[in-house]
């Protein structure tokens, strides 16, 4: 399934989609680092890289600074590839959770921050915001409003304190042999643009800086009054 690449600046970060061999294997290096050698999701490897059967098809989305270091990844896979929560992490969906599959949805996997940004001096919170912005801007330029995610326990409170409202559809639930407290959930980006736009307009204007404007309000909206009602609310801060 194809997808268009991201690419915007913000501030004195990059943020793209990983196209080139450089980028990916600073993706799998960081993710090694992670999730191999931190968390022990998965054993670590000779060659210092974290790759997997979900990599195949799947579009890899960074973070880089001034001096073009990876800091924050997140891997995206598409409906017409394996769900990590399908297997892998079948474990945190619960059994009456029917795993949605169409070509308005996509899992969020692989998503973290670098774990030397406190050292430099680099806040980890911001990088992972700016790393929010660009799966955004992958979601609204490819018509993706459900988002599936398999992340930390940490990362999805981070989410929640963001205002998106990730719903859990299973248990959080601390998986061997990392024992690192894991949830599953699914984040509905239509309700977010609805209650952001009412509740936190300056936070969405930011988010949809640098998008195109015909894509600033998906097609699906298609209860005008709605449209009005928000983009009023959206659009406030700058009256």
């Amino acid at each position: 399934m194809q997808t268009i690449p991201v690419y915007f600046h913000e501030g004195s970060y990059c943020v793209r989609s990983l196209e080139h061999s450089e980028d990916l294997t600073q993706a799998y290096q960081l993710r090694h680092e992670v999730f191999r050698k931190r968390l022990q999701w998965l054993p670590a490897t000779p060659w210092q890289l974290d790759i997997d059967e979900y990599d195949e098809g799947a579009h890899q989305l960074g973070v880089f600074d001034l001096d073009n270091t990876l800091c924050a990844v997140a891997r995206l896979i598409s409906p017409d590839h394996a769900y990590m929560m399908e297997t892998a992490f079948s474990a945190l969906v619960d059994e009456d959770h029917d795993i949605r599959k169409e070509a308005d949805t996509a899992e969020v996997s692989r998503l973290t921050v670098s774990p030397f940004l406190k050292q430099a001096g680099v806040s980890p919170a911001q990088v992972a915001k700016i790393l929010y912005k660009g799966i955004y801007h992958w979601s609204v330029i490819n018509q993706v409003r459900y988002l599936y995610l398999v992340v930390e326990k940490k990362f999805w409170k981070a989410l929640l304190l963001c205002g998106f409202p990730c719903k859990p559809v299973g248990e959080i639930k601390c998986l061997p042999p990392a024992k690192v407290q894991s949830v599953a959930a699914i984040l509905d980006l239509e309700q977010f643009r609805y209650s952001g736009a009412l509740e936190r307009p300056q936070f969405l204007y930011w988010l949809s800086e640098h998008l195109p404007s015909p894509t600033l309000w998906p097609t699906q909206w298609r209860d005008r009054g709605l449209m009005n009602e928000v983009s009023t609310g959206y659009f406030e801060h700058e009256t």
